[in-house]
């Protein structure tokens, strides 16, 4: 008989940039933004820690981004993408944003009352980092909501942070 497992890891970075304040770095606040108005595009970045070596062996059943929201967002589609190169939390900008891939996204209508948690199935996004070697800088948010979303961020209390849940044997 299998043993399944659960692994909780919570982000490690995490940060937003704004398109019309494109040098602007916005690292380490308790929340970011994300919005899709016209020259006021927000997007969110979040890295987790991955040991590639740990996964290896292992048998992935699940792999769930979950975020929390602190106000109640209304029905929209948000799209999440495997980020392909390096960012730091504290350097990351509009300008100098890492790009992104299609391959493999999440795209989704959500909605969520005030405080409550949206999941994300990125189980062939994870798969992409641990059986098929690709680097781990994290996923980005995007949303097609024009008003300012907020999601809480790694800084938020430990029940709110950005998190990924894994299910393996």
């Amino acid at each position: 008989m299998t043993c399944t497992r659960h692994t909780r890891l919570i982000a490690s970075q995490d940060s937003h940039v704004k398109q019309f304040n494109p040098d602007q770095r916005v690292g380490r606040r308790s929340r970011l933004l994300v919005s899709d108005n016209a020259d006021h595009i927000k997007i969110a970045y979040i890295k987790f820690d991955i040991n590639r070596r740990k996964w290896k062996d292992a048998t992935i059943i699940s792999a769930t981004f979950r975020i929390h929201v602190p106000v109640a967002w209304s029905s929209q589609e948000v799209t999440i993408q495997r980020i392909t190169q390096r960012w730091k939390e504290n350097r990351i900008n509009y300008t100098n944003r890492p790009t992104s891939t299609v391959t493999n996204q999440v795209i989704a209508t959500v909605s969520a009352a005030a405080n409550g948690a949206i999941n994300f199935d990125i189980g062939d996004i994870f798969l992409d980092w641990v059986d098929n070697n690709k680097a781990v800088y994290g996923v980005l948010l995007e949303t097609d909501e024009t008003s300012d979303q907020p999601i809480y961020s790694s800084e938020a209390r430990h029940m709110y942070r950005p998190e990924l849940l894994i299910v393996w044997s």
